[in-house]
């Protein structure tokens, strides 16, 4: 305890010389002598002393800084307060070269003089070169050894006012700025959009088809790929929300350094992109979590805490003081200043997912992604189909792609075993099954065809030969093969766009359809894109640009899509519509027959813009069209009467289609007008308008014109709609004219004469009729028939200007029924009279 006490002594004395004499460097130096060289702390402290008063005598003039402190309580005081960091992280205990420096020092300073003349003699005696020496030992260090000590090293650095204060040099500290954290990204679908029993079955459902997903997840700031699996399996899944296997992501990160003007370090931020895709659903949009490490605060380290916290240890440093002042008798005199702590940076991080900041170090970054369906409901656009023909599949296998071509359906079946592909030609026109034969190659799986007008060729998807894939080319109008063109890879199914000379070939892959864009040699790749589900890809075809790629929902009964009725069965089909560049525009849904044919869409054909689909049902192979959206059109024809605008309702029309009847209208504002006719399929349509009756005959007449007017149907497979055009093939008008008096008595006349018959003679095969002659009549129809309603097959019409006519080659020993009217024929319009009365005979 002795020994303790009087190293603390010494090193009051060391930091009382080291404060009061370090303006004149020379005093620091012979202080620091003395204590170096003393043979006893007491000699240490007479030099000490002796170097005070020579400093009272030569600052007096500096009141501040140069006022003697001798109370010694005030020495006391003032050391006790540097000692506790002095003592600890500056210094260590000082011992003499003789080892006996604690017992030397305790013993000292117990009888330190305090004589003025004693210290004046002492520093006259110091030569004026000492100043220069004390600049060379200006730090130096002042150390010993012993257990649990750090060296300490003093240095003169100016404090405020003009004070010196004595600072402790300390040793550098290491700042880890580098960090790392194990992520765990945990990626989540929400189905609650779909329908309630399809959300619950894909998120809960033991027997989910759906059992694998594929994520990707990308640095942002490197653009490298830190995870990538396309089998990703779940691992919860409730009320319509299912989750995966959480994904496990070593992120790292460097603060670098701080701010030259603030000292603190700047955040930094990395972003990863996460990209997910769902079999049957839409391409998701990339989601982000964002790791940000920042400088939380300041951190003091424990050692430091302990050396300057007067507080903490302000009872056992005290005890030290007192201990020290009873011992010594007086107190230390400067003004110690306390070092401050040493403090590091503290870091931390946090993490932002889906827009949402978590808590501080949460590992977790939860990502909920929203699938929308491949058959989008709002895009969805229902067809019917009208069948064509059904014919049976050459060796019971399955049918495959298909082509049109000017006078042929030609389609393909799957390779037999031991045979080539079998090649089915139907007429265009009937689809009548003119001939099955045998293509004179193996045509391999022969999924897709597509027929290039241009070159009368048919291309078949690749077969694989020796290794190497090859398309074959056959001639359209031989199907013998051409050539062979070789490709990278299988493709299940090809389309040619004769607009832009480019092939569109599919390939199916991991739940996705690649499109590959080639040029119309094959010759290079021109652009790709995808076209995602999981649906069974089948065929393509091409119509004005677009392509158009077929799939179905091959037996997978059990897989739900939110179609219509909320699911997607077996048997079901669908048709994408792409743009060149890829984009999606339409999507046409054929639901599963209703009689419960399965069916498979195999090939999408166009025949002059009309839709063909070739499907594989029930073991037959069924070609269809698609019903085009019915389309309305008006069918009209103006009026006059001598050039004059008729009375509305005077005259009466009819509208005729193939010899029928469809409409009768009377006219109004000049116009006979229909009202619109219905056309549901492509084609070109003939209507006639005939005026059948005058709306006053007694002042009017009609020329008896037929208007005809030709539609046409234009169908846009796109649309699913019809375009329709019409114009008038001759004239557009139909004429009536005003009649005279004259011409008003005689049609009057004609009109309501009743003509008599005088006889009705029968010869062999033959009758003769006689009746009396019509004032103003042009001449007499004759109608003769076995049927006395005048109905049938044996009606027959005889027209005479005479008043009797023969008619010959009848039936022999038959009954025939007889009557007569009168005409007259004015501006081409015919006007009859009345019947006369019905006379019968029985020829021979």
């Amino acid at each position: 305890m002795g020994e303790l006490k009087g190293l603390q002594r010494l090193q009051r004395l060391e930091r009382f010389a080291d404060r009061h004499f370090s303006r004149t460097k020379r005093w620091t130096a012979l202080t620091l002598a003395a204590v170096l060289t003393a043979g006893t702390v007491g000699e240490a402290w007479a030099d000490v002393q002796t170097t005070e008063t020579e400093t009272e005598q030569t600052s007096a003039g500096e009141t501040e800084h140069n006022q003697t402190e001798t109370s010694s309580e005030r020495v006391e005081q003032e050391t006790d307060q540097a000692q506790g960091t002095i003592s600890q992280t500056e210094a260590g205990p000082v011992a003499s070269d003789t080892g006996t420096a604690t017992e030397s020092a305790s013993a000292s300073t117990e009888s330190v003089p305090v004589s003025t003349e004693r210290a004046l003699a002492s520093t006259e005696s110091v030569p004026a070169s000492t100043e220069s020496a004390s600049a060379s030992t200006e730090s130096v260090p002042v150390s010993t050894e012993s257990d649990g000590t750090e060296t300490a090293a003093f240095s003169e650095k100016p404090a405020a006012g003009s004070k010196e204060t004595v600072q402790a040099e300390t040793q550098p500290v290491s700042i880890e700025t580098k960090g790392a954290a194990d992520i765990q990204v945990v990626v989540r679908f929400d189905f609650r959009g779909l329908n309630p029993q399809t959300a619950t079955y894909l998120a809960t459902a033991a027997d989910n088809p759906i059992k694998h997903y594929s994520v990707t997840i990308t640095d942002q700031s490197t653009g490298q790929r830190v995870y990538s699996s396309d089998a990703v399996k779940r691992d919860t899944g409730d009320a319509g929300v299912l989750s995966l296997k959480p994904i496990t992501v070593k992120a790292d990160w460097d603060m670098g350094q701080p701010d030259p003007s603030t000292k603190e370090y700047r955040d930094v931020t990395k972003t990863y992109s996460v990209q997910v895709a769902v079999p049957h659903f839409k391409p998701l949009a990339e989601k982000t979590f964002t790791l940000k490490a920042y400088q939380a605060g300041w951190k003091v380290l424990p050692e430091t805490e302990k050396e300057s916290g007067k507080e903490e240890n302000g009872k056992e440093e005290n005890d030290k003081e007192e201990s020290a002042k009873s011992e010594t008798g007086s107190d230390s005199v400067g003004d110690i200043e306390t070092p401050d702590p040493v403090k590091i940076p503290e870091f931390s991080w946090k993490l932002t997912a889906d827009g949402q900041e978590g808590e501080e170090k949460n590992p977790v970054a939860m990502l909920t992604f929203v699938p929308q369906v491949d058959v989008d409901q709002t895009n969805l656009t229902p067809v019917s189909l009208t069948n064509l023909t059904r014919i049976s599949r050459p060796y019971g296998k399955a049918l495959e792609g298909g082509a049109i071509t000017p006078g042929y359906v030609i389609s393909s079946f799957l390779k037999p075993t031991g045979k080539t592909n079998p090649l089915v030609l139907l007429d265009k026109a009937s689809y009548a099954l003119i001939s099955s034969q045998l293509a004179d190659t193996d045509l391999g799986h022969s999924n897709g065809m597509t027929y290039v007008a241009s070159r009368n060729e048919i291309y078949t998807t690749p077969v694989k030969t020796d290794g190497v894939y090859q398309i074959i080319v056959l001639d359209a109008s031989t199907l013998k093969v051409k050539r062979r063109i070789r490709v990278d890879q299988y493709y299940n199914s090809i389309s040619y766009d004769e607009t832009r000379d480019v092939f569109f070939l599919g390939n199916r892959a991991n739940s996705l359809e690649t499109a590959t864009v080639y040029s119309g040699d094959l010759s290079r790749k021109i652009s790709s894109f995808h076209v995602p589900s999981n649906l069974t890809h089948q065929s393509s075809g091409t119509w004005n640009g677009l392509v158009y790629f077929t799939a179905s929902e091959a037996g997978r009964s059990s897989m739900y899509e939110p179609v219509p009725d909320g699911r997607f069965r077996s048997g079901d089909n669908v048709i994408w519509i792409y743009d060149l560049y890829g984009n999606l525009l339409k999507t046409y849904y054929i639901p599963a027959s209703s009689d419960g044919t399965h069916r498979e869409i195999e090939a999408v054909m166009f025949d002059n813009g009309r839709m063909i689909l070739q499907f594989n049902e029930n073991g037959q192979a069924g070609y269809y069209f698609v019903n085009p959206e019915a389309a309305a059109t008006t069918v009209s024809a103006s009026v006059s009467v001598q050039n004059s605008y008729p009375r509305d309702g005077e005259f009466q029309a009819g509208l005729y289609f193939g010899g029928q009847r469809v409409a009768s209208v009377t006219n109004a504002g000049g116009m006979f007008t229909f009202t619109p006719v219905w056309i549901t399929q492509p084609g070109t349509y003939s209507y006639q308008i005939i005026q059948d009756k005058g709306g006053d005959i007694y002042n009017t007449i009609y020329s008896g014109e037929t208007i005809t007017v030709a539609v046409n149907a234009l169908y846009d497979p796109f649309t699913n709609k019809l375009t329709l055009s019409s114009w008038y093939q001759g004239g557009s008008t139909i004429h009536n004219y005003r009649i005279t008096k004259t011409e008003k008595k005689k049609i009057t006349k004609v009109r309501k004469a009743k003509p008599a018959v005088r006889s009705l003679s029968a010869g062999k095969k033959k009758l003769k009729i006689r009746f009396r002659k019509v004032s103003y009549a042009a001449g007499y129809e004759i109608q003769v028939c076995r049927n006395k309603k005048f109905k049938g097959k044996t009606l027959k019409t005889y027209w005479t200007k005479k008043t009797s006519r023969t008619i010959s080659k009848l039936t022999g020993k038959k009954r025939y029924y007889v009557r007569i009217r009168p005409y007259r024929i004015l501006r081409g319009v015919t006007y009859y009279g009345k019947y006369s009365k019905t006379r019968s005979v029985k020829v021979r």
